[in-house]
């Protein structure tokens, strides 16, 4: 019998899995998209700084439901949310790259616990998870993702294995290739991992498939084409509660695979910043001359006369008879007023103060 918690959206296609282009593009710092037919693979380096974020509602209490995992003895509540209300939760992530369904829930019932635990160094706890470990699936068929800094792991899920872990991210699902209904046509979400090092016994990378009416076994064996290890794959719920929602760097926003069952638990996959470009000391003393052309009627820009450069010394002309210099140590000086004038600022501080 089925746990009254774990629900499975069943949609049967006839037929065989239409085949599609295979499209790979790397859309953000440190992760790629890959379009293999109805599936999206997105595959993450968490080397990179690239970051998973659980997305919740309000919590409310939950009398009588207990807590099997986490550190409390009762669990918490969510309220179920639209595929919407998620994404307006990310729309002042400048990182956001994509937002998928998380975990198993209960349904019937609303507000509503998680199945297993789900826990963020942000929110810590989120929920212990309320399945008890004797029903179905069994606790041997649960694993459990750990991501740290630089690497995750993927294994079993037991009940004390969760105190004294140093992991940012956690979060718990299904072994992949058991669902009695694995061989259905239906909406899939799976997370793997890939990339073994041996020096810290953690993988690289991540990877996180969202597929349309697709079989199980399939969605295995496009993880596994791509590079995920056969027996790191994860699975999550599916069916109607699957969702895809993804970002271009620019932020426009496409809507992959909708819904409109409301899910009390998602996923964002938020990509590493851009790293700030190194300026070269020329730069910077150019955007100094620059800054206060904006700032000072003093050194108009449509006055701007010759620019030297020598020997680490710069030094800006104006055809009204004004100067600016920056001199060997990186102090500003302006030629004002017949006089040259030392601003006693430190050019590195000076261009922070004028960026």
């Amino acid at each position: 019998m089925h746990s009254p918690v774990i629900t499975f959206g069943i949609i049967a296609l006839v037929g065989h899995l239409a085949l599609g282009v295979i499209h790979a593009q790397s859309v953000h710092q440190g992760i790629t998209q890959i379009q293999d037919g109805r599936m999206t693979i997105h595959k993450i380096d968490l080397s990179s700084g690239a970051e998973l974020r659980h997305l919740v509602g309000t919590p409310q209490a939950s009398p009588g439901t207990r807590s099997y995992y986490g550190p409390n003895s009762r669990d918490t509540a969510y309220p179920k949310r639209s595929q919407t209300s998620f994404i307006n939760d990310l729309a002042d992530e400048p990182c956001k790259a994509a937002l998928i369904n998380g975990q198993f829930f209960d349904l019937s019932k609303n507000p509503t616990c998680l199945a297993f635990p789900v826990y963020s160094d942000r929110l810590r706890w989120v929920s212990g998870g309320c399945e008890s470990p004797n029903t179905w699936p069994y606790e041997a068929d649960r694993l459990l993702l750990e991501i740290h800094d630089r690497g995750a792991t993927l294994g079993r899920l037991y009940n004390d294995g969760l105190v004294g872990s140093s992991a940012k991210f956690r979060l718990a699902g299904l072994v992949a290739g058991k669902n009695l209904k694995g061989s259905w046509y239906q909406n899939q979400t799976m997370i793997a991992l890939g990339d073994y090092h041996s020096r810290d016994s953690r993988y690289r990378t991540l990877y996180i498939l969202s597929g349309r009416y697709v079989r199980e076994r399939d969605a295995i064996n496009t993880l596994v084409r791509y590079g995920a290890a056969r027996d790191k794959i994860m699975l999550m719920d599916g069916g109607g509660s699957t969702f895809l929602s993804t970002w271009t760097p620019s932020g426009q926003r496409t809507d992959n695979i909708r819904t409109s069952r409301q899910i009390p638990h998602a996923i964002a996959v938020l990509a590493a910043p851009e790293p700030t470009p190194i300026l070269t000391d020329t730069q910077k003393a150019k955007h100094v001359f620059r800054t206060l052309e904006q700032r000072s009627s003093a050194f108009p820009a449509n006055q701007r006369g010759t620019y030297t450069e020598t020997s680490g010394i710069f030094q800006q002309r104006y055809h009204n008879g004004t100067a600016l210099y920056i001199d060997r140590q990186r102090m500003l000086w302006y030629f004002f007023n017949r006089r040259w004038t030392n601003t006693n600022r430190n050019l590195d501080w000076w261009y922070a103060w004028s960026n």
